[in-house]
């Protein structure tokens, strides 16, 4: 499956298939001790070897894109090569290849697409943290997601720490038992929550909606369309903004308002709706944990925490862009905004639920 899985690649994306040939690890002639063995396909070519599981589609998929936000994130500053925030550009790049792979590509009609882009946006979770989070720490983030995602994400975290040539790469064995103790608290979490031990899923007297997604798409529009969207109160920035336009547009009204001042008015909202107990939609990019938190942070234990996350493709979300006169954003604050992206957390929700489309929503993944 990965030679027909990296023809069809190679076929169908030519320009970013050449440009992960071209993306070398390294500048002029210097070899990333990172990554020796050169450009980001070699890289990609020797994950996609080292999958354990050949037969599971998701975690192949994944490895096949989890680093093509390399291409975008490229930058050199004095010796070194960075691709900060990659991850998050490969999420969103991936949209599109991911859907078009499911319907297209004979034998990979059952792919899950939001636990691939999930996987691909957190695939070196367990070495960033590993040096600061235990893991009984790390398996609270993710319990949520259950232990089949876990384990798929720990086969793509292995595979990527031996796909390459790197002198101080993960211990194999040290990820091993570190990753087993996540999954094995993860397992311990899911037999806990069917004989209904814990509190899980806190029951709070209100319930607070955080929108996660890049700008155009859809968000607002969404909640336009819900039912019972006059049940909410909703905490919108640029609502905010657009208070104190003076009935400039919106492109006139960013660059001319006091953006302090938008902050104050936007916790003075926040904070009157949590003392009046009111159900919340926090309509914003709420892109990384550090952006959450703040908002977060502000709501009472009463309130039940719940994400909806928006994944769009980046065709739609161009094509939007072009149509929407109104609101301008350039791409490279768009690719900006992307690199924030981390994927909500267990720590920070009661419930997480993926929303995938291209017009009408559908609850793709809810956890």
């Amino acid at each position: 499956m990965i030679e027909k899985l990296v023809a069809y690649f190679a076929d169908n994306y030519n320009d970013l298939f050449d440009k992960m040939i071209e993306c070398d690890h390294g500048e002029a002639g210097r070899l990333n001790p990172y990554h020796e063995e050169g450009s980001v396909w070699n890289h990609t070519k020797m994950v996609l070897d080292a999958v354990q599981d050949k037969n599971d589609l998701d975690v192949l998929v994944s490895a096949l894109l989890h680093d093509i936000g390399k291409v975008y994130a490229r930058e050199v500053k004095g010796d070194k090569v960075c691709f900060f925030g990659h991850a998050g550009i490969s999420t969103f790049y991936a949209i599109d290849i991911v859907e078009d792979i499911k319907k297209n590509l004979s034998g990979f009609e059952w792919i899950d697409v939001a636990k691939i882009l999930n996987m691909i946006n957190i695939h070196d979770i367990f070495f960033i943290n590993k040096t600061n989070l235990s893991a009984k720490d790390l398996a609270s983030k993710l319990s949520g997601y259950g232990s089949d995602f876990v384990n798929k994400l720990i086969m793509l975290a292995s595979a990527d720490n031996r796909g390459r040539i790197c002198k101080n790469r993960v211990d194999e064995i040290d990820f091993i038992e570190y990753s087993n103790e996540v999954l094995d608290r993860v397992l311990m979490s899911e037999l806990i929550k069917e004989y209904g031990e814990n509190d899980y899923k806190r029951n709070g007297n209100n319930v607070a909606i955080v929108m996660v997604g890049l700008p155009y798409s859809g968000k607002s529009t969404y909640i336009q369309g819900m039912s019972n969207s006059n049940d909410y109160a909703v905490i919108s920035r640029d609502d905010i903004v657009m208070s104190l336009a003076n009935g400039e547009s919106y492109n006139n009204a960013w660059v001319k308002v006091d953006q302090q001042k938008v902050n104050r008015q936007l916790d003075i909202n926040l904070r009157s709706a949590v003392n009046n107990n009111k159900n919340l939609i926090i309509d914003m990019t709420n892109l990384s944990a550090k952006s959450r938190r703040g908002k977060i942070n502000m709501l009472s234990d009463d309130y039940a925490k719940h994400a909806w996350v928006f994944y769009v493709g980046m065709s739609e979300l161009k094509r939007r862009m072009d149509i929407r006169k109104d609101k301008v954003i350039n791409n490279d604050v768009i690719l900006g905004m992307m690199k924030q992206y981390t994927i909500p957390m267990f720590d920070e929700f009661d419930s997480i639920s993926f929303l995938y489309g291209d017009g009408s929503f559908q609850m793709v993944n809810n956890f």
